[in-house]
This record gives structure tokens, C-alpha cells and sequence, in this order.
């Protein structure tokens, strides 16, 4: 099993977003959102496994999510609403692990229900396929 949750959270966390200083954590920490906030998961699968390496899956798949939190901010002089806010943080989120790792968002940021009616979740999704043997990042298999 190869996770690359812990890298993206440190180039996370060494990125410049529009809303200024943003946390940035893996995701089940039980501390409450401190906005604005990215939170990462990384679920690692088996499947499907392309071909295999003594018997291991040579290629595994992971689905990593992205969760964006957010209240009514500025963001560059600007008042903004908190769901534009969490939508512009997934945005640039997403162009750095697309630029950083190759990762393509699958489908569109999703809402996502949050108990607090001033903060705003929001919530994008990424499958990444990981060769165990060169650690080489593909978007799909083919």
C-alpha cells in the first residue's frame, strides 16, 4: 500500500491561496474547522489492479477527497459569500495537485452538509493510480 496523502498536505500547506493563511489537515482529527480550511483523506483500494508484482497489484488506486471549509470572507479587499469562499479554495487546491501531482478532479466539487449554518463544506474527489514498483502517479489506465 502506497499513500501519498502526507505529500499533498505538506504542499498544501506550502501554498499561497487568494484567502490568505489556510489550514491545512488530514481528515478524523475531531478538532472543530478553523476557516478556511482543507482537509484531506486518502482511501487506499486494490482494485483494479493492473497486472501484478510477485503478488502484489503492481498499479493500486487511491481515492483521495478534498473537503473545503469556509464562512463569509474578503479575499483580496472583496467581501465574498463563504460558498464562494470554500469553491475558490477547492479551485486553487485543485489547480496546485493538478499542476504538483498530475491529478485530475473527477466530476465537479459536490456540497457537502455541515452542522454549522455559518460555515460552508464543500467536497472534490480524485482517484490517482500509484505503480508500486516506480511510485509513478497516473490520472487513469488505459
Amino acid at each position: 500500500m502506497i499513500l501519498i496523502g502526507d505529500k499533498i498536505i505538506d504542499t498544501l500547506k506550502d501554498s499561497i491561496f487568494s484567502a490568505g493563511t489556510v489550514t491545512v489537515r488530514s481528515s478524523y482529527t475531531g478538532q472543530v474547522p478553523k476557516c478556511p480550511m482543507l482537509v484531506l483523506d486518502e482511501l487506499p483500494t486494490n482494485g483494479p489492479a493492473q497486472g501484478y508484482a510477485g503478488n502484489q497489484p503492481r498499479i493500486v488506486q487511491n481515492i483521495i477527497t478534498i473537503e473545503s471549509y469556509a464562512k463569509d470572507m474578503m479575499i483580496s479587499g472583496k467581501a465574498v459569500t463563504k460558498k464562494s469562499a470554500a469553491m475558490q479554495l477547492l479551485i486553487e487546491a485543485d489547480k496546485i495537485l493538478n499542476e504538483t501531482y498530475g491529478l485530475t478532479m473527477v466530476g465537479t466539487p459536490q456540497v457537502a452538509p455541515y452542522s454549522d449554518s455559518t460555515i460552508f463544506r464543500a467536497v472534490a474527489t480524485y482517484t490517482v493510480y500509484i505503480d508500486i514498483q516506480t511510485n509513478i502517479l497516473y490520472r487513469r489506465l488505459t
